[in-house]
């Protein structure tokens, strides 16, 4: 059955299940949970950096190469499936979390390695094509 699903011969369940949200710190963040970085404990500190995975919040800050590089250090460590930032996590205010063409970079690699990309919550990217189409995501929005 596998050999036929991999050729497409049949169809199968299909689920995508991603690591981090990229350009999102973790989980004592500004775009997690609205916690400023002066009021972390070293042990929150070291906590978002080990979950980040070095696609955290300081990608929002990056040029063009600079993101290029950092997703491609990211998607070195293997990950099947990328999420990424396209707002933010909290109700108020909505925040666009990169702009089109950081969106861009960030599809851009993901696809180079085979890989599906998927902003949150859940949209078209702003670099024009959906980034995964025909598949359903779930939002992790609070409302």
């Amino acid at each position: 059955m596998c050999e036929r699903i991999e050729r497409g011969d049949a169809i199968d369940a299909q689920m995508f299940v991603a690591d981090n949200i990229i350009g999102w710190g973790e989980p004592f963040s500004t775009t997690f949970s609205l916690m400023a970085e002066e009021e972390l404990t070293p042990f929150q500190e070291q906590w978002n950096d080990l979950v980040a995975q070095g696609v955290g919040e300081e990608l929002a800050d990056m040029g063009t190469e600079a993101l290029r590089a950092a997703m491609g250090a990211y998607l070195d460590n293997g990950p099947d499936f990328i999420k990424y930032g396209g707002s933010a996590h909290f109700r108020q205010p909505v925040l666009i979390g990169f702009s089109p063409g950081a969106q861009c970079v960030i599809v851009e690699e993901a696809h180079k390695r085979g890989k599906k990309s998927k902003p949150t919550p859940p949209a078209r990217t702003l670099c024009g094509s959906p980034s995964m189409p025909g598949s359903t995501s779930f939002s992790t929005r609070r409302s």
